[in-house]
């Protein structure tokens, strides 16, 4: 297709919450610059005709087949709603509004505002017709201009009104506008710029050539055309305020380009990309934009060979779009270290003063890297080995010997002697100090020592076969050791103690700094209440074979290990070595930050040192590399967390406001994102049901949340992000979605099921007790039967018998004279024996209780009775509710269980007063014996009966015979109260 008219938009004083993210530094250049891209195999759309980024973090494209949004991973189409004559599919430009808005222009005519809400806003094509819209611009009073085929417009909230010009634009209309900011309205063709002047309501000619509108960090305007730089009069007072907020991102910059940091981009023929770092600060009116210091020209392999149009967004990267595809280039955290003519074999090390130094084993280059500066070689110093002494001591191992510089002074040890007795050339595979000795080897030597000024061999030196690793110990002497065998040994004044390192599998380094640790292949173990306890991480590649460990003076742990560099913030490096079996949270530095290769292994020296401006250098199997640990490197820039849709039963469901889900909808996901567009795949995420989940569920990188077996009712769902850095999302996004119930599961269905089981209980509670009852009667009817059976032999037989013999002897007693001795005395027997009649009467009338007799009368006599033979104690007698007449055995039982607890209150309870009370209810018959006198001892009670007493026992057998429940309240001085409850249905 032919090369579109670049258009051009910005809003004035872009408001923008996020910090400044870093941008691409001078010294970086392409080689430490990520680049990714998209193309069609990766969902990317062709025919990219204008990028924006709305502040929410969207990224948005214009193509000739529709609407894109990114969120760097994922291309969705957006669906504009068809209505009119709009060409809606066919985008010409995009701009982005601080308000969140989206204007869009169509390819031909008509021009629309997205809101976030999804709501488009078509702008009324009336008044003079516009034709083609070129680019846009938003004026300070919020009024819409657009420059067109025909000339510049401006819509007043009704119709568009031609603008005059001093001069006439060319005739292919105004392909760029700019609101800068001073609030001065800018627009250019290919002839030459205006500026508009609003006074007089017209646009003045400013330069007589034409091109795109450019501005650098410094807020200076400028012009580009064909590759050269001219500066615009943009100031009103002289005094140059800083750009707009987000100028770069509002829309695609089509000629040139400069980042937040100063380097100009430019696109060039083919594939060719040219970059001059420092450009924007140039005090030059005019320069030439691929010419000069600092050009960096290269030709990466873009998503296709015509790159039209540029675009940064919030975090710092440059976009770049093609008509096959999409771009992104962004800053590297991780450095690839240019030493030239660099081997394999490195080590490196830091002096007092910050320094650091690196070595090159192969040839024996040696390195100066100065804090901020590039690393710069030593000519004349020959070194194939540096590392630090127990002080901190730079020590350089040459060819005859070591070096040691320590604040300005320079010691020479020399080698040991060789055979010709002059120190031996040695090229050394390791060295250290534990403060007493300082210790070398080499494959010519061996392990040897110096001790007091003299070489020892490694015999000479109680050491253990197979050391694998070693480092010093914190006192002077001290050394920890990592043998083959799978030990740990700790050497201190001749004292060795050695515990079981097994479970990192072979060691390949020691670290004592604070808490002992060692790594092995298997990964890394902290020593622990006297052994070596494994550390758990998601990743087990980043605690295996570290070789090298730099602790920050914040207490952060940097790791060189072999799943690259791992960054461990000091709470949560505490929190696992309080307990190892918690995983450790880390941010790891892999390939897509720069790292090369793994940790080196081969030499076992530290791999991981900073500088004194905090630059953390590692050694990898690719070379040196390095991470700027300041927080100006790290990305400060919170994701924005968007909630994107739901899914249930197979339903695409769009998150729009109240999520209603239909009924039986109990599994369902729910898919969510993050705008981050540096690292999309370093975010992670955090989501929570409330209502399900207690606490936040950690998503990890995932971009989904399931949910099974969810009951029916509102719920809210929320969902937060961090970056790659560890920055936290301001607030998270939320979602309120309620599952409607089903039939089964609505309330009332539930209320109908809850009355059910409760009438039902209820007529089960009933037949158990009409069984129960029905139980009880039959064996009461027994019972009385059997009482009614003794009753009638007491009358027929026993009394009947007792009575006749009682006739015959007072017949034989008259027959006696009076005054007769044994007269008297068979007169006394007489006596006695009507007593017993009458007392075998008594019983006889209980075990045949009248019908007529009530429950309260039998208690009532009984009351009486006992109150007679003890006149000295008050009682009392009370009936309430409607009396029932019982069945006579349970009328029985319950009379005897009375006359029981008012026998033991009137004759062992020593009370003043005794109340008995008869309670007749619908269902239940309650009875209550209380006294105030001196109780019934805890032990009496918990044992059930006193020693030779079985009153209690008799009364509980027969409250059970009926179906009743016994209880007694009492304990020492504050009386006994005894209830019985029988039920009576």
């Amino acid at each position: 297709m032919p090369l579109l008219l670049s258009k051009s938009f910005v809003a004035l004083w872009l408001v923008s919450s996020c910090p400044p993210a870093p941008a691409l530094d001078r010294e970086v250049g392409l080689a430490n610059i990520h680049h990714s891209r998209w193309t069609a195999l990766d969902g990317a759309p062709a025919q990219v005709t204008s990028m924006a980024q709305t502040p929410d973090g969207w990224l948005w494209l214009g193509t000739y087949d529709g609407l894109y949004r990114f969120d760097g991973l994922r291309f969705t189409r957006v669906e504009l709603p068809q209505r009119g004559m709009l060409p809606r599919d066919r985008i010409y430009a995009l701009g982005a509004e601080r308000d969140g808005r989206l204007t869009i222009t169509y390819a031909g005519f008509g021009m629309s505002m997205l809101h976030p809400d999804g709501r488009l806003e078509d702008l009324p094509d009336t008044g003079q017709p516009l034709g083609q819209i070129l680019s846009t611009a938003i004026d300070v009073d919020g009024s819409i201009w657009a420059g067109a085929e025909n000339g510049v417009h401006r819509f007043d909230g009704r119709s568009w009104q031609p603008v005059p010009f001093d001069g006439v634009p060319e005739a292919g209309g105004v392909h760029n506008m700019l609101l800068d900011q001073y609030g001065q309205m800018w627009v250019s063709d290919r002839e030459g710029a205006w500026r508009l002047d609003r006074q007089r309501g017209r646009f003045v000619r400013i330069a007589m050539h034409g091109g795109f509108f450019a501005m650098s960090p410094d807020g200076r305007l400028w012009l580009a055309n064909g590759g050269r730089m001219s500066l615009l009069p943009g100031a009103p007072d002289g005094r140059v305020l800083p750009p707009p907020e987000g100028f770069n991102r509002t829309e695609v910059r089509p000629a040139a380009l400069f980042d937040r940091d100063g380097t100009l981009w430019s696109l060039g023929a083919g594939r060719e990309l040219r970059l001059r770092y420092g450009a924007g600060s140039l005090p030059d009116a005019a320069f030439d934009a691929a010419r000069g210091e600092g050009e960096v020209v290269a030709s990466p392999p873009l998503s296709g060979d015509d790159p039209e149009y540029m675009l940064e967004d919030l975090e710092g990267n440059v976009w770049i779009a093609t008509q096959h595809g999409l771009d992104r280039f962004r800053e590297q955290r991780v450095h690839r270290s240019p030493l030239s003519g660099a081997g394999y074999y490195f080590t490196l090390a830091r002096d007092t003063g910050g320094v650091v130094w690196a070595a090159d084993r192969s040839n024996g280059a040696l390195w100066r890297i100065a804090p901020g500066r590039a690393p710069q070689v030593e000519r004349g110093q020959h070194a194939t080995m540096v590392a630090n002494d127990h002080r901190g001591a730079l020590m350089l191992a040459g060819t005859h010997g070591i070096e040691v510089r320590y604040r300005g002074a320079i010691e020479r040890i020399p080698f040991p002697p060789g055979p010709d007795g002059k120190p031996a050339a040695l090229r050394l595979g390791g060295m250290g100090h534990d403060g007493k000795v300082l210790w070398i080897f080499s494959a010519t030597t061996g392990l040897m020592g110096l001790v007091d000024g003299k070489w020892l061999p490694r015999s000479a030196f109680p050491l253990p076969p197979k050391i694998n690793a070693s480092t010093a110990g914190a006192k002077p002497g001290q050394q920890w050791l990592g043998l083959g065998d799978g030990e740990l040994i700790f050497y201190d004044e001749g004292v060795r103690q050695v515990y079981d390192a097994s479970a990192v599998g072979m060691a390949s380094r020691i670290f004592a700094e604070g808490d002992v640790t060692i790594s092995g292949t298997r990964g890394m173990g902290v020593l622990k209440d006297g052994r070596v306890q494994l550390l758990r991480a998601q990743d087990p590649d980043v605690l295996r074979n570290v070789t090298g460990m730099h602790v920050t003076p914040e207490g952060d742990r940097w790791l060189n290990g072999a799943g690259g560099a791992v960054h461990v913030r000091a709470q949560d490096w505490r929190r696992s070595m309080a307990d190892p079996g918690l995983p450790l949270r880390y941010r790891q530095f892999g390939v897509q930050d720069g790292y090369t290769g793994k940790a080196m292994t081969e030499i076992r020296m530290p791999t991981a040192v900073a500088d004194g401006g905090g630059r953390i250098w590692l050694v990898t199997s690719g070379g040196v590399v390095s991470i700027d640990d300041t927080p100006a490197s790290r990305n400060r820039h919170a994701p924005r967390v968007a909630i994107l849709g739901a899914e249930a039963g197979g339903v695409a469901l769009a998150a729009a406001g109240a999520l209603a889900l239909p009924a039986g909808s109990n599994d369902f996901g729910i898919a969510f994102t993050a705008l981050g567009l540096r690292r999309p795949d370093g975010l992670r995420f955090e989501y929570r049901l409330d209502g399900v989940d207690r606490d936040w569920q950690d998503a990890g990188n995932r971009r989904a949340a399931w949910y099974t077996n969810v009951a029916p009712g509102a719920y809210r769902f929320q969902v937060r992000a961090r970056n790659e850095d560890g920055v936290a999302s301001a607030n998270a996004a939320s979602l309120e979605l309620e599952i409607a119930p089903t039939l089964f599961e609505s309330r009332p269905f539930q209320l109908a099921c809850a009355l059910a089981a409760l009438a039902l209980g209820y007529l089960l509670y009933r037949y158990r007790v009409r069984h129960l009852t029905r139980r009880v009667a039959e064996r009461l009817r027994m019972r009385t039967a059997e009482r009614e059976r003794i009753a009638r032999t007491l009358h027929d037989s026993f009394l009947q018998t007792v009575e006749a013999l009682a006739l015959r002897l007072d017949t034989v007693v008259r027959a006696m004279p009076d005054g007769d001795r044994a007269r008297t005395r068979l007169e006394q027997v007489l006596d006695e024996a009507d007593q017993a009649i009458a007392e075998g009467r008594d019983r006889l009338q209980e075990l045949r209780m009248s019908d007529n007799v009530t429950l309260d009368c039998v208690i009532d006599d009984a009351l009486r009775r006992l109150q007679e033979d003890h006149p000295g104690v008050m009682a009392g007698f009370e009936v309430d509710g409607s009396v029932v007449r019982l069945a006579p055995a349970l009328a029985e039982e319950v009379a005897e269980i009375a006359r029981e607890a008012m026998r033991n209150a009137f004759r062992h309870a020593d009370a003043t007063r005794i109340d008995v009370r008869l309670t007749y209810g619908r269902r239940r018959l309650a009875l209550e014996v209380a006294d105030d006198g001196r109780g019934i001892a805890e032990a009496v009670l918990q044992a059930g009966r006193r020693d030779g007493h079985w009153g209690l026992v008799g009364m509980r057998e027969r409250a059970a015979q009926i179906g009743g429940q016994l209880t007694v309240d009492s304990g020492a001085g504050r009386g006994t109260r005894v209830r019985l409850a029988v039920p009576l249905a």
